[in-house]
């Protein structure tokens, strides 16, 4: 996707919010029981987050979210395009944007980990309609 396509997709993600996130510069693994999805994520919040991936889940499913070396339950709320929304089974803490913060720092020094070649793939990078 061109940058100019998803910038489009993220401010058509954020338009929607109603609760206080944290824009990030963050990478994280969205697993699936049969499926991979290295994600950029957009934003954070004690309740969800906002993530683009090439190949996203579809909306409904179950997945797990590694990052900043936590791993988030949740569902897929909404997908549009290459992004995609995941509301958590449990919230962070409401309102203790320390957990935030942490998780988003950590992610961020995993991205570049990754970019380095330093963590290796579980799972194919791609989730299809079947999966």
């Amino acid at each position: 996707m061109s940058d100019l396509g998803q910038n489009k997709a993220v401010e058509a993600m954020l338009e929607k919010r109603t609760s206080q996130r944290a824009a990030t510069a963050a990478s994280a693994i969205v697993l699936t029981n049969a499926c991979r999805v290295d994600a950029a994520v957009a934003d954070l919040s004690s309740g969800g987050a906002g993530l683009i991936g090439s190949t996203p889940p579809r909306e409904g499913q179950e997945v797990q979210i590694r990052m900043g070396g936590h791993t988030l339950f949740g569902a897929v709320a909404w997908q549009k395009d290459s992004a995609f929304g995941v509301t958590f089974e449990d919230t962070l803490g409401n309102h203790d944007w320390s957990i935030i913060d942490e998780i988003v720092r950590l992610a961020e020094a995993e991205k570049r980990r990754a970019e380095q070649g330093l963590i290796p793939d579980e799972l194919p990078n791609k989730c299809s309609d079947s999966d």
